[in-house]
């Protein structure tokens, strides 16, 4: 899979983690000093970025639209305009959250209102600090505590998903050498006879034989030696 370098420490994709941000959104209420604390919330809850919205609001909006009416109780404003800005930082406010981010030790990043995602290893879901606060969005996001239970769970799904490359542990290694199955013969067969699939068993058997993994490259090839029922089946023993 493809690896995207972001900075020298951290990459997304290849045999990285998943890449899980902390997405504050507009939860801040406006409010710095909470955009701190949830920038504090998402580096303690284990997220390996934090993410707020920037909007340049006479790009996205009609003048008509900012100055419709906003009666609503999530609003920060009499108008839309009003609320949407009471919900922007400037250009110095961006300045110091990301200073402090970099000081708590978290990635800071903001995007236009965008979902980020590539191929299920980056994983974003909002953050706040309390869902019943004013805003829409609070209450389909996380506190802190849910926070850091999804990051613990995404990181126990990675480490029960493993590697394609199957390795036998230290633990297994007695039970493999006691009942670990071989290839033996199902029946008496002489020089020169071939070996069809009937003629080849699976057993734990002492001596040990070829790993029963091998019985597709054994069937049908010829005995070089006369060999009995039950008779373990070695290297050398066909051809």
């Amino acid at each position: 899979m493809v690896e995207v370098k972001i900075s020298e420490d951290i990459r997304v994709g290849g045999n990285n983690p998943c890449f899980i941000i902390a997405e504050v959104g507009q939860n801040h209420q406006g409010d710095i000093e909470i955009a701190k604390k949830l920038i504090r919330a998402a580096k303690d809850a284990g997220a390996s970025c934090v993410k707020f919205q920037k909007t340049c609001l006479n790009e996205k909006f009609t003048k008509k639209y900012l100055d419709k009416p906003y009666d609503n109780p999530n609003s920060w404003g009499k108008t839309y305009g009003e609320h949407k800005t009471h919900l922007e930082f400037t250009d110095n406010q961006y300045r110091e959250l990301f200073k402090y981010a970099q000081e708590v030790g978290i990635l800071f990043t903001a995007s236009a209102m965008d979902m980020v995602s590539f191929d299920f290893l980056v994983l974003e879901k909002h953050i706040t600090l309390d869902k019943c606060l004013k805003g829409t969005d609070h209450v389909c996001s996380l506190t802190p505590t849910e926070f850091q239970q999804l990051v613990r769970d995404v990181r126990v799904i990675e480490a029960s998903l493993g590697t394609p490359i199957k390795k036998v542990v230290t633990s297994e290694i007695p039970c493999i050498d006691k009942l670990q199955k071989s290839l033996v013969m199902g029946s008496t067969k002489n020089k020169g006879e071939i070996l069809y699939p009937g003629d080849v068993k699976i057993k734990v058997a002492e001596p040990k034989g070829l790993n029963a993994l091998h019985f597709e490259e054994v069937i049908y090839k010829t005995l070089v030696y006369d060999k009995k029922e039950d008779e373990p089946l070695n290297e050398g023993d066909f051809c």
